[in-house]
């Protein structure tokens, strides 16, 4: 089996701004493991290196977790990889970089559809993990997921709150996008 990780901003949980400290037991003001809504269950989640792609976009370091002996610990779903447990030890941070993806990308067991496709590469485009994105794109994109990935590209692009335009225009992205958007449109000319 993978080892445990999990990823927070620095030593905070993105998931309710909680406060980690490293290599400190842990533990959860709120623990209800027969409840189905992570709110209500409390606790803390965690995955394995063969899932974690799922999780990059709650932060930017990742942890080796240690489960205390006496902890509880229930999987949550086995097919996205997330566990929660009520005790939590977090140790090792790591600074996530492009190389630590592209190697999870490899371990990873995830079977994602296409709009967790299209998240995970929303999350690399996001942090502008350009390298990451370049060497993964190819194996992500399809000829049944490509026109959907290029047109939520063009919808997220129009969101972005330091953007201010309605209408996805080519010219008024920026070159790292321009660079991005052709390498969509140059996966779809050969896919066609």
């Amino acid at each position: 089996m993978s080892k445990y990780i999990r990823v927070m901003d620095g030593l905070k949980s993105k998931a309710n701004g909680q406060l980690f400290e490293i290599n400190k037991e842990i533990i959860a003001d709120k623990w209800n493991p027969s409840k189905q809504n992570p709110e209500d269950m409390g606790g803390f989640n965690f995955s394995t290196e063969d899932k974690i792609l799922g999780f990059i976009f709650r932060g930017d370091t990742v942890y080796d977790v240690i489960i205390p002996n006496d902890a509880e610990v229930i999987l949550v779903d086995g097919n996205k990889g997330i566990y929660r447990t009520n005790k939590i030890i977090v140790v090792n941070p790591r600074i996530i970089t492009e190389d630590m993806i592209i190697d999870y990308y490899k371990k990873s067991t995830l079977v994602m559809d296409g709009y967790q496709q299209y998240m995970y590469i929303s999350c690399l485009l996001s942090k502008k993990y350009l390298k990451a994105f370049k060497c993964i794109l190819k194996d992500i994109i399809n000829k049944d997921n490509v026109d959907i990935i290029i047109n939520r590209f063009e919808k997220q692009y129009c969101r972005r709150k330091s953007i201010d335009i309605d209408v996805f225009d080519y010219n008024k992205i920026v070159p790292e996008d321009k660079e991005i958007f052709d390498i969509l449109l140059g996966i779809k000319k050969e896919l066609v």
